[in-house]
């Protein structure tokens, strides 16, 4: 980083000088000369960041802005990045701090020399300036990143190359994708088509979940479903069902304690199978438009699935079973068809179905006996 002036008053200068007290990625350097101003295509009171990389050869960046340190940071944040690199520490910070996607290779270390490999550098040149491009293996300073981005650990979704496999992380969006396509088998092109995809907001999101369970049996009354981010559009949008989802995550003691209270209430309402309850583990499972960002969290989505993704909050954010079953009482369709009004109701119901329930064990305890 060069700043090309006379004196150290400027306030360019002064701007540079409280960036070079804190960066050490590169040098920062002070010219006087206007003749290497002038060679370098800047004129004098200005800011210019260098960069020789290979493959692109010396480029200069000119700093279009004031005398602003913070500014100066973020601009030149993506260019400081070679046009492909070695995922480390330098590297994620450059995409934590930049705002373009970034494109990720997971590939073994010894596959430096393969055909792909080759590719993927022509790529990252090719799209220079719209994201930034990086390799990575699945360990070392790449393993977290590989365990963000599901090519290790669970939850992985199996339709897509897992390793190698190329990726877009874009963390100013809060987004990811994946490419469907083996790096073996894609093309500057294909890249480059999946570069523009996310730019354009029509990639597909990538989004985490649990494998499908089994439904071939019906749930038994009272049951609480187990609801993955594959089935959450399905199991929160039925025509002639209420859900009530219960977001939890594994290690949160607050869901484990409310897991018990739950199921509970699912058994009181046993007796009405147009309203269900589902359980989703938060972690595991991503949904585009849930917004969930704490737990435990219960979300109402009566049918016909006008409330989208994210439902309806319940009862003030309330778990008490009280509060939950009068919000409930009070908000769905399918108890209200039932012509279910009242608590009082409710445990006058269920008292009759204790006593059926209990008749019908007696009768099979008898019969297993015979």
């Amino acid at each position: 980083m060069v700043y090309f002036g006379q004196r150290k008053t400027d306030s360019k200068y002064l701007a540079l000088a409280a960036l070079a007290g804190e960066e050490r990625r590169f040098a920062f350097y002070f010219v006087r000369e206007p003749a290497c101003a002038a060679k370098h295509g800047v004129e004098m009171k200005s800011v210019a960041f260098l960069t020789n990389f290979e493959g692109e050869g010396a480029r200069v960046f000119k700093w279009p802005g004031g005398a602003d340190a913070a500014a100066m940071a973020a601009w030149y944040e993506p260019e400081m990045i070679p046009p492909l690199a070695e995922f480390e520490e330098d590297i994620g910070r450059s995409m934590r701090r930049s705002r373009l996607p970034a494109v990720i290779l997971f590939r073994p270390e010894d596959d430096e020399f393969e055909d792909y490999a080759f590719l993927y550098k022509r790529a990252a040149v090719a799209n220079r300036g719209k994201a930034i491009f990086v390799w990575s293996t699945d360990g070392g300073d790449g393993a977290e990143l590989a365990a963000h981005m599901r090519v290790t650990g669970g939850y992985r979704d199996e339709t897509a190359p897992t390793y190698p496999s190329i990726r877009v992380v874009w963390i100013y969006r809060q987004a990811r994708y994946l490419s469907y396509i083996a790096p073996k088998d894609h093309t500057v092109a294909s890249i480059t088509e999946l570069v523009d995809s996310v730019l354009a907001g029509t990639a597909k999101l990538f989004l985490p979940s649990e494998n499908r369970p089994s439904r071939r049996a019906p749930a038994p009354p009272g049951a609480v479903w187990r609801v993955v981010g594959h089935t959450h559009p399905e199991d929160t949008s039925s025509d002639t069902v209420d859900m009530l989802l219960f977001w939890h995550a594994p290690g949160c003691p607050h869901c484990q304690a409310y897991h018990p209270e739950f199921s509970a209430l699912a058994r009181r309402l046993r007796a009405y199978p147009m309203l269900r309850f589902g359980a989703i583990d938060a972690k595991a499972n991503a949904v585009a438009g849930a917004d969930v960002d704490r737990w435990p969290l219960l979300r109402f989505h009566a049918r016909g699935g006008a409330a989208g993704a994210a439902g309806v909050p319940v009862a003030g954010d309330a778990r008490e079973e009280p509060a939950v079953l009068q919000w409930l009482l009070d908000n769905s369709p399918a108890l209200k068809d039932a012509g279910l009004t009242s608590i009082a109701d409710l445990d006058a119901a269920n008292a009759i179905l204790e006593a059926e329930e209990a008749k019908v064990a007696a009768e099979k305890a008898a019969a297993a006996s015979e």
